[in-house]
């Protein structure tokens, strides 16, 4: 069994964000993770801006008690249970972990796993079992021990929920109490970047009492169920989230009195509100408004996602009837699975989809041509690079397809789903044209909607054809997650109903692989069937750029494009 015991990261006394996509990698680390706790990635430290405006802030001074720290969030979180979210920045990520913290923590200044609430960890020669322990005398807001019992509670609700990781977390078999601060896991066969499941929600620990005393309110009232360096204070829907200081964190004096969380409703409201003062972080992922808060002379972060946006295509996903619900899909069926019915069904259709859509007109049309339009799955600054693109647009293809199509019985009529943004909006009006060019009739019903009922669409009704989405492939072990969980044919996760015996093989393999150059051969037919099967189409990277206050120091970054508030304070 080989020790995996890492430094603890210094807390940094600049903001830095990780990045995803900002640099080329040459595949240096060691791409292994059960020797070295490294995981090969890119370099993370990109600094935005212009005229001098990039860069993380310095610290000037010793840290400053007190004060709010006031974010603009990408969405308004629903919940604060850790069963119910991927924990991206785009998905209260932030505020989940600054209630839970983590059990790991993923460094991208040093591209390694570091721990956190986990003191250390080993694993056995074939990566199937792994020995936790937790860190000595934390205790969570109620006053309950942080210990492997309530690991093991936390691990055993997240295998047995229909979270958003069911798939990846269907791997875990077994999970025994060694001792009071040891926990085992058995998996259910190799997967040496298991670790990385640990630094993403299923890491974020509650306490057991305050799940059970809360029962169905525990995710709007976790009051004294986190570890983390605040503690919740409230949940007021349309409004705020507000955290306050953990005077007993585990990791020493945290310096904020509070955080406040809000959504303005959109990526310029939010740089408006960061330009007046009102805000002293804001979240941005809109192109045309990231290059403006950058001209303005915002300081920011910047975090690239691989395929941060695509075009998800129904491929006959499968939903669970209930009495009749959810509407309209199951109504007066019978309860028990169904495939839904699409035309995205038909690979004619999804290939048609691909040969039509011109990713270069789709950024010059949404973003006036200042987003990072890419018709690859992954590019070169993914540590695994398998340099693998979809085809060129091909108008002619294009056509023969949707004929071919037609001729076997369809109408031509196929839906999008897209949300109520103006870079959203103008993203689906091109595609729309784009589509119609070559023989599609577009429904565009459904292509003004909020976050909230374009979630409903794909993950709860599952009634759409196509969608605006994004998806991400960080520079770590995680990636495997993010793959697996939107497709793998069985994975609970899988958005589109897509199911390929050969894809299941080529991210068992993924999973398995121990070296760089085996991570890349996996990801390489992974990349090629995505291309060849089409269960969606890239369109850009996404670019996601944390701006802030010159008065804001002491921040970290993290993982998936959430930020660490443990040390950061507030200048006058």
């Amino acid at each position: 069994m080989r020790k995996r015991l890492i430094r603890a990261a210094a807390v940094l006394t600049a903001l830095t964000f990780v990045a995803v996509a900002c640099g080329d990698d040459s595949g240096g680390g060691s791409g292994n993770a059960s020797s070295t706790g490294k995981t090969s990635g890119s370099s993370t430290a990109a600094n935005s801006g212009s005229s001098g405006a990039g860069g993380a802030p310095t610290t000037t001074g010793a840290p400053i008690t007190g004060g709010t720290l006031t974010i603009g969030t990408y969405s308004e979180a629903p919940g604060l249970d850790p069963i119910t979210t991927s924990a991206a920045g785009t998905t209260y990520g932030m505020e989940i972990a600054a209630i839970y913290d983590r059990l790991i923590l993923w460094d991208p200044i040093t591209n390694e796993y570091a721990p956190r609430l986990a003191e250390s960890w080993t694993n056995n020669p074939d990566f199937t079992e792994w020995t936790i322990k937790i860190r000595a005398g934390v205790k969570f807001g109620d006053g309950n021990p942080y210990d492997a019992d309530a690991v093991k509670f936390n691990l055993d609700r997240q295998v047995s929920s229909s979270t958003i990781l069911k798939g990846p977390l269907s791997n875990i078999k077994l999970v025994t109490v060694a001792d009071a601060l040891t926990v085992k896991i058995a998996l259910v066969d190799s997967w040496p970047g298991f670790i990385s499941l640990l630094s993403a929600a299923p890491g974020m620990i509650a306490s057991p009492a305050v799940i059970k005393a809360q029962g169905t309110n525990f995710a709007l009232n976790p009051a004294g169920a986190g570890a983390g360096p605040f503690q919740f204070d409230s949940l007021r829907p349309k409004e705020a989230l507000t955290l306050k200081r953990n005077p007993t964190y585990w990791g020493g004096p945290v310096y904020l009195d509070s955080i406040k969380f809000v959504f303005l409703g959109g990526a310029q409201a939010t740089l408006d509100a960061l330009k007046t003062g009102t805000l002293d972080v804001g979240f941005l992922r809109e192109a045309s408004v990231i290059d403006d808060a950058k001209k303005a002379g915002l300081r920011g972060l910047s975090n690239v996602q691989n395929i941060g946006e695509m075009i998800l295509v129904n491929a006959g996903v499968e939903i669970t009837c209930a009495g009749g619900k959810p509407e309209p899909t199951c109504t007066a069926k019978p309860d028990g699975k169904i495939a839904t019915k699409s035309p995205g069904t038909d690979i004619k259709v999804r290939q048609a989809i691909q040969a039509a859509v011109d990713v270069n007109v789709l950024d010059q049309r949404a973003n006036n041509g200042k987003g990072l339009p890419s018709s690859f799955v992954l590019d070169k600054s993914f540590p695994w690079d398998p340099k693998v693109a979809s085809p060129k647009p091909d108008i002619a293809k294009a056509k023969q397809l949707v004929q071919e199509a037609k001729a076997a019985g369809w109408d031509g009529k196929i839906r999008l789903s897209c949300t109520n943004t103006p870079q959203r909006q103008a993203t689906a009006i091109t595609i729309q044209t784009q589509l119609t060019a070559v023989g599609f009739d577009v429904d565009m019903t459904r292509s003004n909607i909020d976050v909230v009922q374009l979630i409903a669409d794909v993950i709860t009704n599952k009634n759409y054809d196509l969608a605006c989405w994004g998806a991400s492939a960080t520079p770590d072990d995680y990636a495997y997650v993010q793959f697996d969980s939107l497709l793998r044919g069985a994975s609970a996760s899988n958005r589109t109903g897509y199911k390929s015996a050969a894809m299941d093989t080529a991210l068992a393999e993924t999973k398995k692989a121990a070296t760089a150059a085996a991570k890349t051969a996996g990801y390489k037919k992974i990349a090629e069937l995505i291309v060849q099967d089409v269960p969606f189409v890239p369109i850009a990277s996404a670019e996601e750029y944390v701006a802030y206050s010159s008065k804001v120091q002491g921040a970290r970054a993290t993982a998936a494009g959430t930020l660490d508030f443990s040390k950061a304070f507030k200048t006058s």
